[in-house]
């Protein structure tokens, strides 16, 4: 059985980049030598409010059910990691379509770089079966307005479960001022794993143009037991450096190594920036090459608020 565990990480990193190199309206939302954090932005960002605007409000819908976008048919680069019952998940096709499209295909093993046709889904495809969420606390989702004319939109996951979780995802769903379902669109956090008692934020971004009135919600679309047992790894100290206006903030610390019973060998650390108890940030770090365990790696990381000053920051890591 091909592993599906990878689907939620591959789009953490890709909505990350997308939240680094999307600006805001002002006024208002490094490593060592071993590491590949994500570049920074040349400027800092600010949003058009002081605070970022929340959309949480009791109206009655006419659906819950999240309307996402049919799959379309393009090209997809295999990245470290992904798997094809993964990319399935991802793309909502199944498994047997996905193959059938990329005729000579290794299906035992995916080589990192090769291009895969992502097709049309079928009248006859065969869904790929979507398990039940276990009921973590989804927040009320907060968002931050772009110089574009979109916006980012946050949403806290709370693991209340007191159990490892991951391929947590949701859907940030659009509503216009007659509560009529416009879209949804897909959030995840930047992590896979997600800890009892933790919290991450899930985030995407929705384009212009928008409703000129609107209404955000979240649906909780996965949330699975993890095969892992234990945390792999604990940040040992930091020290953060913030601009004057604090809306920028240099992360420099170490994390260790606890236990590496697998093959993984990279550290993912996650940084989210808050104003206000509401998520104005989100950064990923990840390291490069083998780490044994016991052993501690320097980490550096440039966080930047979408919008208002930074009053707290919550570092969380894992292993891969």
């Amino acid at each position: 059985m091909l592993n599906m565990k990878y689907a939620g990480k591959i789009l953490g990193c890709y909505l990350i980049v997308l939240l680094i190199n999307t600006g805001c309206k002002s006024a208002g939302t490094i490593p060592t030598s071993t590491s590949h954090p994500i570049s920074p932005p040349l400027t800092p960002y600010q949003a058009k409010t002081n605070t970022p605007v929340s959309t949480a409000t009791t109206v009655i819908l006419a659906t819950d059910q999240p309307l996402l976008p049919s799959p379309t048919p393009f090209k997809h680069i295999i990245q470290s990691g992904e798997t094809l019952y993964g990319l399935a998940l991802l793309y909502n096709i199944s498994l047997d379509r996905l193959v059938s499209a990329n005729p000579g295909i290794d299906t035992s093993i995916i080589t990192v770089g090769i291009e895969l046709n992502i097709p049309f889904e079928g009248e006859n495809d065969l869904a790929v079966p979507t398990p039940t969420p276990y009921p973590v606390l989804v927040g009320a989702p907060t968002c931050l307005l772009t110089n574009q004319g979109g916006m980012w939109c946050f949403a806290e996951i709370n693991n209340n479960q007191g159990l490892n979780l991951e391929n947590i995802s949701t859907a940030l769903n659009l509503f216009d001022g007659d509560h009529n379902l416009i879209q949804s669109f897909i959030a995840i956090p930047p992590l896979n794993y997600l800890y009892p008692d933790q919290a991450i934020p899930v985030s995407a971004y929705i384009p212009p143009p928008l409703p000129e009135d609107y209404l955000i919600t979240a649906t909780l679309l996965t949330s699975l037991p993890s095969e892992g047992v234990n945390k792999a790894t604990e940040i040992i100290d930091f020290e953060i450096i913030y601009n004057e206006d604090k809306t920028i903030a240099e992360i420099d610390g170490s994390i260790k190594i606890l236990e590496n019973p697998s093959e993984e060998n990279q550290v993912w650390i996650a940084a989210v920036a808050y104003a206000n108890d509401n998520p104005v940030g989100i950064r990923k770090w990840i390291s490069n090459g083998d780490h044994e365990s016991g052993i501690e790696i320097e980490f550096n990381i440039n966080l930047y608020s979408l919008g208002p000053a930074i009053d707290e920051i919550k570092l969380l890591s894992e292993l891969h």
